[in-house]
């Protein structure tokens, strides 16, 4: 379920994208309480939404832009939820902070008929309103969810001493090799020709032939292109034999041939990092970021779940499979689809 973040003036105002929606007049497409929700803010919305949706190749499926759409639907039926909230509950919102967030969405723009030409049919008065309505869900939320989501040191520093484990970083290692690959259907005798071979590059290498040049030539492995370099990992993460290997160089030298499953290895270590436990001080906003956000969640579904059970919401008009996606993610009633006019249907 997708839900409303922590907003500020500016991301309020990002939430405003521009499509220049051709529509003659704004549909209903829900009612929420008091609020209504046009196809212009439906449409906005799926703007918005439709950049993170996009695949790799900039393509997005008719299917996936059904579902986007009852997405944004979704969406705003839950600010619109917390913004009839915060009209019952007395808030307005200050000539200031609508001035502000009015301005920084016109900053986008180089300007005011450019903004006004982004809006398309949309009557200003509706953009404007649809505006407020964010600014009236934004102060909801900060008086219902984040209000009630401090987090004292105190607490954090128990949590810290709980859970102390997870607070380190393990000892790293940093190393280069050539590998000899071995392959399940080796013989015997051909896995002892490969060692052999492993054995005679160890001996180029302790002659003072460049690591490097021998990897590049010589090694089985993709790492191969750069040198063998295996770049930093953590004890634990490589077969055993390899670990050890390494565990017992010093920096700079070379191992004996090593075998593991991936066959015969010659290892140089470049540079080891010894397990460090974090101190209290260098993790305490990062565990509060956790946290907050764990209980801002928790605290925001259950409000979400109130003000439904709380507050009418109906689907008037969307395009069927839009309404009927909508209405499922967020169980409100949803019109039948006969009810949709030709003006709200999928283009």
């Amino acid at each position: 379920m997708r839900t409303l973040p922590c907003l500020g003036l500016a991301a309020t105002a990002a939430l405003f994208v521009f499509s220049s929606w051709p529509l003659a007049r704004a549909a209903t497409v829900a009612r929420v309480g008091s609020f209504e929700i046009s196809e212009h803010e439906v449409q906005r919305e799926y703007q918005r939404l439709l950049p993170f949706a996009k695949g790799y190749h900039g393509g997005i499926s008719q299917e996936r832009q059904t579902e986007l759409r009852a997405e944004a639907l979704q969406s705003l039926i839950r600010r619109s939820l917390m913004a009839e909230h915060g009209r019952r509950a007395g808030l307005t919102v200050s000539t200031e902070d609508f001035a502000a967030t009015l301005a920084e969405v016109k900053q986008q723009f180089d300007t005011e008929q450019a903004f006004r030409d982004a809006l398309g049919k949309e009557p200003l008065a509706d953009f404007e309103n649809s505006m407020r309505r964010e600014l009236l869900a934004h102060q909801a939320m900060d008086a219902e969810v984040n209000a009630k989501s401090e987090v004292k040191d105190e607490e954090l520093e128990a949590l810290f001493t709980e859970n102390q484990e997870r607070y380190v970083e393990p000892k790293r290692f940093r190393a280069s090799h050539i590998l000899v690959e071995l392959k399940a259907t080796d013989s015997a005798e051909q896995k002892a020709e490969k060692r052999r071979r492993a054995e005679q590059l160890l001996g180029r290498v302790t002659a003072g032939e460049d690591f490097h040049d021998v990897a590049y030539y010589e090694s089985d492995d993709r790492t191969k292109w750069v040198g063998g370099d295996l770049g930093y990992f953590a004890a634990g993460s490589v077969e055993e034999p390899f670990e050890k290997a390494i565990d017992e160089l010093e920096i700079g030298r070379l191992s004996n041939v090593v075998e593991t499953s991936f066959g015969f290895h010659i290892i140089k270590l470049v540079d080891r990092k010894e397990e460090r436990r974090y101190a209290f001080a260098e993790v305490k906003e990062s565990i509060r970021n956790h946290v907050l956000e764990k209980r801002r969640q928790a605290l925001l579904e259950r409000w979400l779940g109130e003000l439904r059970a709380r507050i009418p919401v109906q689907i008037i008009s969307a395009a069927p499979e839009v309404a009927a996606t909508a209405a499922r993610a967020d169980a409100v009633p949803a019109a039948p689809a006969a009810s949709a006019p030709a003006s709200a249907q999928e283009r």
